[in-house]
């Protein structure tokens, strides 16, 4: 596995080297990369597609850093201006601090500091794909939408296969 040095840390990452546009997954903090494997399947060879895994959390390593360490790995790896598929906060605060580092993004299921969040997206125009399942009972997702200047909200029904298919519209619209 190839990790990189970037922003004071060690990444350990994972690189399919398609010939596409680059999509960049960055898993929620209690996750790790594995989580995106059936998009990593699904877009590894239309698209040269990175997931890594965060540093690990502490007090020095917040969502700030995170978020900088995001913004090394794709430049580190000439990955910009790529689609950057998030859980939240570190994909949003990103996308609101460097959006020439974007060509889209879309963040799943979103739990993100709301006040924090919501207030860096006003103005941000990177187009975004907000989705949440049936099942989330917070209007977050929503919000995160209606503040963002060029984003919509999709509640997926099922499971992969149904965010995969969101995704690839998302991609495709935004190309």
């Amino acid at each position: 596995m190839p990790t990189i040095e970037v922003n004071g840390t060690t990444l350990a990452y994972e690189d399919t080297g398609g010939d596409g546009q680059a999509v960049v997954f960055s898993h929620a903090p209690s996750l790790d990369r594995t989580v995106f494997a059936a998009q990593v399947t699904r877009f590894g060879r239309a698209y040269r597609v990175v997931t890594y895994d965060h540093r690990a959390r502490s007090t020095e390593a917040d969502v700030d850093i995170l978020a900088e360490d995001l913004a090394a790995l794709i430049e580190a790896l000439d990955l910009g201006p790529s689609h950057v598929v998030g859980n939240g906060s570190v994909a949003l605060r990103l996308m609101a601090r460097r959006p020439e580092l974007f060509r889209s993004a879309a963040v799943l299921s979103s739990s993100a500091d709301e006040e924090s969040v919501l207030g860096e997206l006003v103005g941000v125009t990177v187009p975004l794909l907000v989705l949440s399942g049936a099942e989330d009972v917070h209007g977050l997702p929503q919000r995160i939408a209606d503040t963002a200047a060029n984003a919509h909200h999709v509640t997926v029904n099922g499971g992969a296969e149904a965010v995969n298919a969101q995704l690839a519209e998302h991609f495709e619209a935004t190309t």
